[in-house]
């Protein structure tokens, strides 16, 4: 049983930052230099860059010899990580800790063994940069400072690489929520709501009021979504965050579907509403309207004139309570083609409604990203020609 150090879990968390607890890791040139320049710097002919998993060891960086993954259990460096200065071993055959190591008998025939713990900013030894020889051997001062000062390089070199990785990866995400939202929904948002202002000074009907009221208020709701995905301070390196607050979701839903009534209403399509009623449960109020509008307006855009769209939520009392959204449809249907992508937010699964509406792929993509949060499961099923459906599972 190999040493565990006290803040184990933490470490693992730290280590799984930079690297998969489960493969190997991604073999860089600056790491092998650095190995390198440790082994040839100390005079020694092997030298290693080791991260220390849960129950393996692996390779980071080699010099002098091609190392593999190993067991925990038969690694030096599990000392290593148990304390915050250089562990050396000077003569293994003299040691009753490792003389009967499998490294120490065969493999490495390794009789000398010097580490130091390669430490994370948050405090964590999630590996060490070690040095081997196949004779007894012992380090001088300047080489032991040295060793210091290219473990704090090696972890500088781990740190940066994450924040590049976690920058592009978010940088990528915001500029493609951009460049979608900003050149198909902002100005044409802009237009409706301009116009409806104007025709409500012209229109004296009651009915045709409080139609152009709704879709003001409609117009309104998204380019709040617009400008607040514009946030510079909501798009930021976690990319998404979640507001839990307890809401109830059937009021929420048909807030949602009155929105939607003067669409519903000129394609004349019938519309089967199943909700729970009360629905009281934790949830972000904003991101639920976002999926159920999603979900709901590309109902309506992709059925035909006197199709039917169901929409139910309820709530499923199983062992951990969940809430379910079912967004059924008579229309079009999804070719198959396009399914795979659906969530990419990809410009091939744009295509227009049956009545000519415009698509931009943006609401799959951000429901997609809802999901994610709320630890959400999505099934689509759909037939072109026959419709689709989306149902929706959520834990409360």
């Amino acid at each position: 049983m190999p040493p565990i150090p006290a803040n184990e879990k933490g470490r693992l968390e730290a280590l799984s930052k930079y690297e998969s607890l489960v493969d190997d890791p991604k073999k860089e040139e600056e790491y092998d230099r650095l190995a390198e320049l440790a082994g040839q710097f100390c005079d020694v002919p092997i030298a290693f860059i080791n991260l220390i998993g849960e129950d393996k060891e692996f390779k980071k960086a080699c010099y002098g010899f091609e190392g593999q993954t190993t067991a925990r259990t038969d690694s030096f460096c599990q000392y290593t990580i148990m304390q915050d200065e250089i562990f050396e071993v000077k003569d293994s055959l003299k040691s009753d800790l490792f003389k009967n190591n499998p490294n120490v008998l065969t493999g490495l025939k390794l009789r000398y063994y010097a580490g130091v713990p390669l430490t994370s900013p948050g405090g964590y030894n999630i590996g060490s940069l070690c040095l081997i020889d196949t004779k007894p051997n012992s380090l001088t001062n300047p080489q032991r400072k040295a060793l210091m000062t290219l473990s704090d390089e090696i972890i500088t070199r781990m740190e940066l690489g994450y924040v590049k990785t976690q920058l592009e990866k978010n940088n990528a995400e915001k500029d493609e929520l951009i460049r979608i939202v900003s050149h198909d929904m902002r100005n044409p948002l802009t237009g409706i709501l301009g116009f409806s202002e104007f025709l409500k000074q012209e229109i004296e009907n009651v009915e045709h009021q409080e139609m152009l009221e709704s879709i003001e208020k409609a117009g309104e709701s998204m380019l709040n979504i617009v400008n607040v995905l514009l946030n510079s301070e909501y798009i930021r390196n976690e990319a998404f965050i979640l507001n839990l607050k307890e809401v109830d979701l059937a009021a929420i839903t048909k807030d949602v579907v009155h929105l939607h009534e003067p669409y519903l209403r000129i394609k004349h399509l019938n519309l089967d509403l199943q909700i729970d009623e009360p629905l009281i449960c934790k949830m972000d109020k904003e991101k639920w309207k976002q999926i159920v509008g999603n979900l709901l307006s590309n109902s309506i855009k992709f059925t035909p004139e006197g199709g039917t769209i169901k929409l139910y939520v309820k709530k499923l009392n199983m062992e951990r309570p969940m809430i379910e959204l079912t967004v059924q449809d008579s229309g079009i249907g999804i070719p198959e083609d396009k399914l795979k992508d659906l969530f990419t937010g990809k410009d091939s699964i744009r295509r227009e409604g049956t009545s000519g509406e415009a698509s931009t792929g943006l609401g799959m993509f951000i429901i997609k990203k809802y999901l994610n949060l709320l630890k959400g499961m999505m099934n689509v099923e759909s037939k072109p020609g026959k419709g689709t459906q989306f149902k929706i599972k959520f834990p409360v």
